[in-house]
């Protein structure tokens, strides 16, 4: 989690990169091969925004807000 590795490096800065989650799945699913079809799509999504979910509690969870920055690429 970023709170070890926080813990193991107090000075480090992070940085949460957001992509939108349609496109991350879509080259996922293209790079990897898999069928496309709206079921494999949708799990893929869900799964995609867990992890994103995730990542935002974990910088949030943060004591310091600078430490952890979200960028947004689009």
């Amino acid at each position: 989690t970023i709170e070890n590795l926080k813990q193991n490096f107090p000075n480090a800065k992070f940085i949460h990169l957001v992509r939108d989650g349609r496109q991350a799945v879509y080259s996922y699913m293209l790079n990897q091969r898999f069928k496309l079809n709206s079921e494999n799509f949708i799990n893929y999504l869900k799964q995609w925004n867990e992890y994103s979910e995730f990542l935002n509690k974990e910088c949030t969870n943060l004591e310091s807000s600078s430490s952890c920055i979200e960028i947004r690429y689009d």
